[in-house]
């Protein structure tokens, strides 16, 4: 744990459902995690797709 910064992370899938990889997003304590969560949450969404071959 670092102090001064607030962190999400999401497992990326690949075609069997095991994760394959992370993905994370690191920011100072001044942004809003709320809004940066749901754009994790869609990105994770895309690559999984993408590494599943879909």
């Amino acid at each position: 744990m670092a102090s001064g910064v607030c962190c999400v992370a999401v497992a990326l899938r690949g075609p069997t459902g095991a994760p394959l990889a992370s993905l994370s997003l690191v920011t100072d304590p001044e942004h809003s995690l709320d809004r940066l969560v749901g754009a994790v949450q869609q990105t994770e969404r895309i690559l999984s797709a993408a590494l599943r071959g879909r």
